[in-house]
């Protein structure tokens, strides 16, 4: 009775943040003016291909490197070298940590990659690929905001960078060359 009772208020929390991050983001996006003619507009296919190419690997970089003190962490457990709250403080500081460093390292890179792709590659093309909608505003020329970068910060949904890094890939090999 107590895990259901612990498991609606950390899903009402949860809820309570996103529908918090979502309201942010549209405020945002309605507050920046149209965008002007951006250096990332102006390159080539195969030059965005790098560009993302070298955002994507670094989103996996910074994945594996948590994932695998995670992996660590529950590896002690099991040898009852740590308890289960020590586990858990572990798990929490490096979700903290790895929503940091990407947030300093990848998170605007992956936000205007991302973008540029999906302007470049028709819908119909990338319709196979699984990645997190975006959010739509009521007003169509007030723009879009992808559910990736809705929250403030990577930390409440650290886990879904590494589906943004597989969109990223996928979007990569569906662009044609020059």
């Amino acid at each position: 009775m107590l895990s259901y009772a612990v498991v609606f208020v950390f899903g009402g929390a949860l809820l309570c943040f996103y529908w918090w991050g979502i309201n942010k983001g549209l405020m945002l996006a309605r507050s920046s003016a149209p965008p002007a003619k951006t250096t990332i507009d102006q390159l080539s296919n195969s030059e965005l291909k790098q560009r993302a190419t070298r955002v994507y690997r670094r989103i996996d970089e910074i994945d594996q490197f948590y994932d695998e003190a995670n992996r660590r962490a529950k590896d002690r457990k099991a040898k009852h070298e740590i308890t289960e709250e020590q586990y858990g403080e572990i798990w929490v500081e490096n979700l903290r940590r790895g929503g940091e460093e990407f947030d300093k390292s990848a998170r605007a890179e992956a936000a205007i990659v991302l973008d540029e792709l999906r302007k470049r590659i028709p819908p119909e093309s990338r319709k196979h690929i699984i990645g997190l909608p975006d959010l739509l505003p009521a007003d169509p020329k007030e723009g879009s905001v992808p559910l990736y970068f809705a929250a403030p910060t990577m930390e409440a949904n650290y886990g879904f960078t590494h589906l943004l890094a597989r969109e990223i890939e996928q979007l990569v090999k569906l662009l044609p060359d020059d």
